[in-house]
């Protein structure tokens, strides 16, 4: 009977290890997940499970509670918001994306819906397994968060898109106005006690050594009321934290002007999806009316603390995903006003 027990339990463990090899096998060919090696790569294939959908199924329905974390390996799939004018269209992701990232961070009711637009198949990765790995493992949580921001950064540039196309005619003229030219912010004789740098990170839990080195390397910059700090469409040659006042992002709205998108406050990060993904800028950001001081990261000091490969800073890449995080959710909400404000008739 043990005899037949033993050999049972290796069959089972056989035909898991072949499951995995073939999960991480799908895995491998989704672009985002490069940060993952082959070793981490089957650890994270070992929290899967593959799903498949056919064209019009539902994946999962708004106000339902976040369980996984999705990566698509064939076809594409809709997210959506309920509405009373029915549902609404935030986005639609393609093979190698991934979906439901967000909820990896906090567990709580999902704000939107998923829907198979084709036939589909989805890696399902357990959120607690997920959680677990991360918790055990470093490098892992290290890529894990790499990914999870690539992912938010994706769907906040295209939520930003989304609200520049909302209203937009095929006869649309240029921009209303001309952009307020970008003056060169204060330096020189204007400085920041090196205290005061460190108190900054310091309230964001970093370590002494990532403290040090973000506030030995950030370039204080003073801002006037109003005065921009980078356009959009700009390259990404810094991202900023707020040190004291508050920073204005805002969207040119064809026909509208400018858009505000957030309002940020000492200790909120901006400007790094440009830094990081080496594409325009997605959106504007100007000092708000009482004017702003600001610590500027150029973009090799940023890559440093934030590269995937060596041991970096998982506590600022959090920091990073939860703000993109609560960005995307009020970009997706401003883009559910309009279209409730339309009546239903989307750009």
């Amino acid at each position: 009977m043990r005899g037949v027990q033993k050999q049972q339990g290796a069959w089972f463990a056989r035909v898991k290890i072949g499951l995995i090899l073939s999960i991480a096998k799908k895995l491998r060919h989704c672009e985002i997940l490069e940060p993952f090696d082959d070793a981490l790569l089957k650890q994270l294939a070992s929290c899967g499970t593959i799903l498949r959908y056919q064209a019009g199924e539902e994946i999962f329905g708004q106000g339902s509670l976040a369980e996984s974390l999705y990566v698509i390996v064939k076809g594409a799939v809709r997210l959506q918001r309920d509405t009373q004018l029915g549902p609404f269209t935030l986005t639609t992701m393609n093979r190698g994306d991934l979906f439901d990232e967000r909820f990896l961070l906090r567990s709580e009711e999902r704000t939107l819906g998923a829907m198979a637009e084709t036939r589909v198949e989805l890696v399902a990765l357990d959120l607690t397994s997920l959680r677990a790995a991360a918790e055990t493992r470093p490098s892992f949580e290290m890529a894990l968060s790499w990914v999870l921001w690539k992912g938010l950064s994706l769907k906040l540039r295209l939520s930003n898109q989304k609200l520049a196309e909302f209203f937009a005619s095929d006869d649309a003229a240029s921009r209303d106005e001309e952009p307020t030219e970008r003056k060169p912010p204060r330096q020189g004789s204007f400085r920041i006690d090196m205290a005061a740098k460190r108190d900054l990170f310091d309230e964001q839990h970093l370590t002494p050594m990532e403290i040090n080195f973000l506030a030995s390397l950030s370039r204080e910059e003073s801002y006037g009321p109003n005065e921009a700090i980078f356009h959009e469409g700009e390259s990404g040659e810094a991202m900023y934290v707020v040190l004291d006042g508050t920073v204005l992002i805002s969207k040119f709205i064809p026909g509208g002007g400018d858009e505000g998108l957030a309002f940020l406050g000492r200790g909120e990060y901006f400007g790094e999806m440009a830094v990081m993904d080496h594409v325009p800028r997605s959106a504007s950001a100007r000092a708000h009316t009482s004017g702003a001081v600001v610590l500027a990261i150029a973009r090799n000091v940023a890559e440093g603390i934030l590269d995937v490969q060596k041991a970096s800073s998982t506590r600022l890449l959090t920091l990073l995903c939860n703000m993109a995080s609560r960005r995307l959710l009020e970009s997706d909400d401003k883009l559910v006003g309009w279209f409730l404000l339309s009546a239903g008739h989307a750009g």
